[in-house]
């Protein structure tokens, strides 16, 4: 085996690594991070907060509960959401 093939095959070992290792490690830290922020800014939900959920629907924040809460979307309207469905506070 001559020296370029040696080299060639360490670099091929080395991209291999580099694919199936550190990314990997990369994108559940950064998955990690935007689920701690997510988590951050549901527990700092309070009545008035104006949310935006996931399929579109903007309201007024009525109550809260641990996992629910009561969203005004009209002047009589309110619905009871899971809170897994808000995805930014306006």
């Amino acid at each position: 085996m001559s020296l370029t093939q040696i080299i060639l095959i360490l670099l091929l070992i080395i991209l291999f690594l580099l694919y199936f290792v550190a990314l990997p490690i990369a994108k559940r830290r950064q998955m990690k991070q935007q689920q701690e922020k997510l988590n951050n800014m549901l527990t700092s939900l309070k009545s008035g907060d104006k949310i935006l959920l996931a399929d579109g629907i903007i309201g007024e924040l009525v109550t809260t509960s641990e996992d629910e809460a009561q969203l005004k979307i009209a002047s009589n309207t309110i619905i009871t959401i899971k809170k897994m469905a808000i995805m930014a506070k306006l």
